[in-house]
C-alpha cells in the first residue's frame, strides 16, 4: 500500500514549511500507531509518500480497513490553529504474488496511486 498526501504543494504554499513538518510528523505518528494496531510494517519513502506492508493477506478489505484507520488517526491528531484542517490521501495497492517481484509490486502500487489521483482523490 503506497499512501500519498494529496495537494502537498498547495498545502505547503498555504501553510508554510514549518506547518508541513507538523503534518509529516503527525502522519509518521499515525503510522507508528498503525504498527501497534495491525501486523504491518510502515516506511516513509519520500516527502509525502509512505508505504504500508501487510504480510500474509490477499484481502483488499484488510488493506482498505488499514487505510481508513490511518486516515482517521491523522484527522483525529492534526489540527491547525485550534481548527481541524482536513487532509486527504490517495493510495495505490499491489498484492503479492499477483503483482510479482519487489519492483513489480512497487510499480503496480505507484501505478494504482496515479490512477486513483487521476480519478479524483482516493
Amino acid at each position: 500500500l503506497i499512501i500519498e498526501l494529496d495537494d502537498a504543494s498547495r498545502l505547503r504554499s498555504l501553510l508554510g514549511y514549518a506547518e508541513m513538518d507538523i503534518i509529516i510528523t503527525t502522519i509518521a505518528n499515525a503510522l507508528r500507531e498503525l504498527q501497534k494496531d495491525f501486523p504491518v510494517q510502515t516506511y516513509h519513502l519520500n516527502y509525502v509518500n509512505f508505504m504500508v506492508i501487510l504480510k500474509n493477506t490477499n484481502s483488499m478489505d484488510d488493506l482498505y480497513s488499514i487505510f481508513n484507520h490511518f486516515q482517521q488517526q491523522v484527522q483525529e491528531n492534526y489540527n491547525i490553529h485550534e481548527k481541524k484542517q482536513p487532509l486527504s490521501f490517495s493510495a495505490g495497492v499491489s498484492l503479492f504474488p499477483n503483482n510479482g517481484t519487489l519492483y513489480s509490486l512497487l510499480n503496480s502500487a505507484y501505478s494504482a496511486l496515479t490512477q486513483a489521483q487521476e480519478n479524483g482523490k482516493g
